[in-house]
């Protein structure tokens, strides 16, 4: 069987890159997978060979030659085709924000891979997907996180399996000295107003704080690697990578109740998850971290053991997966 795995062409995010992963552990299994670059007149001229008729298992795409454009992810194995033979016995690996593409491919098999839930919803509210499609036989699921476990469930897509991601391994380097500072995730998911948060942090622990927004990967890497803290205030439709990218460089973590911050995914201590309705709390409770470092850290090795296990966990996700689509032809 032949996999497709549909990734946003020059998308640096977190779910282009466990896209990646995902090539990667096929491959090192054994698998014939290969990786379609997607532009957005891909998606247009797909829906036009549909309506046209001239869309089946007969038929040649043919996108060309699409290298990566994105130097972090050269590190993962990936194999692409200029021209891409479609047939019965192919399974396309889509990402959720390309929802809308499975009924287009009805005459092969799926995996809709849900790296967010909320990233999803327009296409299901305005049904440009019937949700019955999403439930055939020929369609499985893979969910990111817990958060989207419980989505799936409550819609009744019940052919859903286990399918995480894994945090990048640290590069062997010398640990920075911790300072007495905090970050903070200022980008587009935060929903609350971190210039204040920043501030009222400033004053309650007279301590330097770094707003990561508009960063590349190396300098929000050695926020992280200095500071005692990290803060993320974000909707979390996922299970986001920062997090667990600060955990791993010995930061401790304070994530919202939203979305899947809330609940087992980042498996954090009970008193680092802020309801929506106490984030007043923040800057006082990241006095008492930067106060007591250590003692807090101990609080998040349970957190920090799973990220490390994270990789070894994916390439059993994926085995077991790959097992329920094939031996289901």
């Amino acid at each position: 069987m032949k996999i497709v795995i549909l990734i946003p062409l020059g998308s640096r995010t977190g779910g282009p890159e466990a896209l990646h992963q995902l090539s990667d552990a096929l491959l090192q299994q054994g698998h014939d997978a290969i990786v379609w670059y997607v532009l957005p007149s891909d998606i247009d001229g797909i829906k036009d060979l549909y309506s046209r008729g001239q869309l089946s298992s007969e038929t040649i795409l043919d996108i060309g030659h699409r290298p990566s454009e994105i130097d972090e992810y050269k590190a993962y194995k990936t194999v692409t085709e200029a021209r891409i033979q479609l047939s019965k016995d192919m399974c396309f690996v889509i990402p959720e924000v390309y929802i809308e593409l499975v009924k287009y491919f009805d005459f092969c098999k799926h995996l809709v891979w849900w790296l967010s839930v909320d990233n999803a919803f327009g296409y299901l509210a305005n049904g440009q997907v019937n949700l019955n499609y999403l439930r055939k036989k020929n369609c499985f699921h893979g969910y990111q996180s817990n958060y989207a476990k419980n989505f799936l469930d409550a819609i009744h897509l019940h052919q859903s399996y286990a399918l995480s991601d894994h945090t990048p391994k640290l590069e062997a380097s010398t640990p920075a000295p911790r300072k007495h500072s905090v970050s903070i995730n200022a980008g587009g998911k935060v929903i609350f107003d971190v210039d204040k948060l920043a501030k009222d942090i400033q004053e309650a622990c007279g301590c330097d704080v770094h707003l990561l927004r508009n960063m590349t990967r190396a300098q929000v890497y050695e926020s992280l690697e200095s500071s005692k803290l990290y803060i993320d205030l974000a909707n979390f439709p996922g299970k986001d990578r920062m997090p667990r990218e600060a955990l791993l460089r010995g930061a401790c973590v304070f994530v919202t109740a939203s979305g899947a911050g809330h609940g087992v995914d980042f498996d954090l201590p009970s008193e680092f998850v802020f309801d929506v309705n106490d984030i007043d709390m923040v800057a006082g409770a990241a006095k008492r971290v930067l106060d007591h470092y250590p003692f807090y850290l101990t609080l998040m090795q349970p957190a920090i053991d799973r990220v490390h296990r994270e990789e070894l966990i994916f390439q059993r996700e994926v085995a077991t997966l790959m097992h329920a689509i094939t031996g289901n032809r």
